[in-house]
């Protein structure tokens, strides 16, 4: 390649696209010097597609309306010509450094703020890392982004829950595949050629979206929602989740906070301060199914004291017999499952401070009446084997 650049011919380079955070693997063709052409690579591992952005680099590479150097307001601020003069880098970087440096000294590192656009779609994405390390050194910690309203809810929900950014999913090994509220044929095309070889493969595909577009409107299940409604219809799969134990009730047991009892009035854990004075608020109460009785529980204590002993909270009327029930096995109406069931309030037991027994939650339940269809997201109940391919009514 060093030969070609050298001489002027065209010659290919291997890389990415680094225009937004799907990295498309690239094949770049320069010629006499100037980049003419970018190509998806299909060698890539995550490679044979690429989006219109990406095909456009080299027009974005040699707009004449691009900034390739620094400039200089010469003019006060406010004047009608601001009068840019350029300099060089070294200029620049002084000067910044220089009025960062003032405003630190005069006000505190907690005066500056850094701002920056969305990564989802620009180039920032690789140099975000080394940002949030410069307002570090800094000293502050005022960090301001900008993201799509898709994002947020995404991102934070799964690093608040989980510890994590949301992952790619296994798409391999996957035999459903949920799409909620995502047209990765428009937004990333690497996972809907995935999600297209698995299905493929046999994967099944359930989409919740009000638009029937891309890869929804080839769903063996499709949600059609109203918009906004997204998050009634996510309780009611957990409702129905937890209902039909199809859940991993042991995980649950065990990694999370599933066994604490609940204060009806606050909705919050009660814990040993709750109970007994000068008890720790970070010791919990649990209920010991083998002393059928409550108990103190300390998470310092984990994992040498596990949590598999202890009771798992469930729906209101569910017996804890269930518990050892393998899921799915709960059946209405001639075998048929009950895929979609209306929400019918509190989806785990609600336990005060008098720690009510498990008859008289059982007798609660028994009087809740169970709820007609669900209005807030027009979707009814909906009777139908696993992936019997058959349209939601809305």
């Amino acid at each position: 390649m060093s030969a070609a650049q050298d001489s002027g011919e065209k010659y290919a380079v291997r890389g990415y696209c680094a225009l937004c955070t799907a990295h498309c693997a690239t094949i770049t063709t320069v010629d006499n010097g100037r980049v003419v052409r970018l190509d998806p690579d299909p060698d890539h591992p995550n490679g044979g597609v690429i989006c219109i952005k990406g095909k456009a680099a080299p027009e974005l590479l040699y707009h004449p309306d691009r900034l390739n150097y620094p400039l200089k307001r010469t003019a006060p601020k406010g004047d009608p010509d601001p009068k840019w003069a350029r300099i060089s880098w070294d200029e620049a970087l002084d000067a910044i450094a220089a009025k960062l440096s003032e405003v630190r000294d005069r006000y505190g590192a907690r005066a500056i703020a850094l701002a920056k656009g969305t990564r989802s779609g620009t180039s920032v994405d690789d140099a975000e890392r080394w940002l949030g390390r410069f307002l570090n050194a800094l000293g502050s910690p005022n960090w301001v982004s900008t993201t799509h309203v898709c994002n947020w809810h995404k991102d934070t929900g799964f690093s608040y829950t989980f510890g994590y950014n949301i992952p790619t999913p296994d798409l391999k090994n996957s035999k459903t595949f949920l799409l909620w509220g995502h047209n990765p044929s428009s937004t990333s095309l690497i996972l809907a050629h995935d999600i297209v070889a698995a299905r493929a493969g046999g994967m099944k595909i359930v989409a919740v979206d009000p638009r029937m577009i891309g890869i929804a409107s080839q769903a063996d299940i499709a949600l059609q929602v109203r918009p906004g409604t997204d998050g009634a219809l996510a309780l009611a799969l957990i409702h129905c989740l937890i209902d039909e134990t199809w859940y991993d009730a042991e995980f649950a047991r065990r990694w999370t906070n599933g066994p604490f009892l609940l204060h009806r009035d606050t909705g919050r854990a009660v814990t040993e301060a709750d109970l007994v004075g000068g008890g720790s608020p970070q010791r919990y109460v649990v209920w010991d199914e083998a002393g059928d009785k409550p108990a103190i529980y300390d998470p310092a204590e984990f994992p040498a004291r596990p949590l598999s002993r202890f009771w798992l909270r469930l729906p209101l009327g569910m017996p804890r017999s269930d518990l050892k029930k393998s899921p799915g096995s709960r059946r209405r109406r001639s075998g048929r499952r009950r895929i979609f069931s209306p929400i019918t309030g509190p989806s785990a037991c609600i336990c005060g401070t008098e720690l009510d027994s498990t008859p008289m939650r059982r007798k609660r339940a028994a009087q809740s009446p169970r709820s007609t269809p669900c209005l807030a997201t027009s979707i009814r109940p909906v009777e139908m084997s696993c992936f019997q391919k058959r349209r939601s009514t809305t």
